[in-house]
């Protein structure tokens, strides 16, 4: 399998950083270097990690069911499809629209914007920052309405089992 991206299985950090973006440019040159500095994100996070041990850094990139089919000719992941709004009660996750969602974590908020700097810097005008969300731990692992998050999720080995693309869609393998 190959190796997923560092966001995805690891535990939680005390910092994040949420950028979602949308394609402004989508000219052939502009959707390459679009793939060309998300293929560079995870040798670019290994790098600042490396740099910044103590930070324990990582990062995923998500690409939104529409963009995918604007940078990538081919195959898409079986199950990829714009997200629709969740709502139960009086709780609600907005369909955010979005094509890129960069979501960095660590346990230092500098290196998280070290990271996110030089994500934007190689995108130029080519996305727009239609949101920028900054995360962080409260209290012990608290909401702001006091609600504990995550108390739920697969700990361990589990996290794979149930975060990556199994042998099921192949080519999309080790993918989240």
């Amino acid at each position: 399998m190959p190796t997923p991206q560092s966001g995805i299985t690891p535990d939680a950090n005390t910092d994040a950083q949420f950028l979602v973006m949308t394609i402004q440019d989508n000219t052939s040159g502009s959707l390459s270097q679009i793939r060309q500095t998300l293929s560079g994100i995870p040798e670019l996070t290994q790098s600042l990690s490396s740099q910044y041990p103590d930070a324990r850094l990582c990062s995923t990139i998500s690409i939104g069911s529409d963009a995918w089919e604007q940078l990538y000719s081919g195959a898409k992941p079986a199950l990829l499809r714009p997200f629709m709004a969740v709502k139960e009660g009086d709780r609600a996750a907005p369909a955010t629209a979005g094509d890129l969602l960069l979501h960095i974590r660590s346990d230092r908020k500098d290196v998280n914007y070290i990271l996110m700097s030089q994500v934007l810097c190689q995108l130029g005008n080519i996305v727009h920052v239609q949101e920028d969300v900054s995360g962080f731990r409260y209290l012990d692992s608290r909401d702001l309405t006091g609600f504990v998050d995550g108390t739920e999720n697969p700990e361990g080995d589990n996290r794979a089992a149930v975060a990556l693309v199994g042998e099921e869609d192949h080519p999309f393998t080790g993918g989240s």
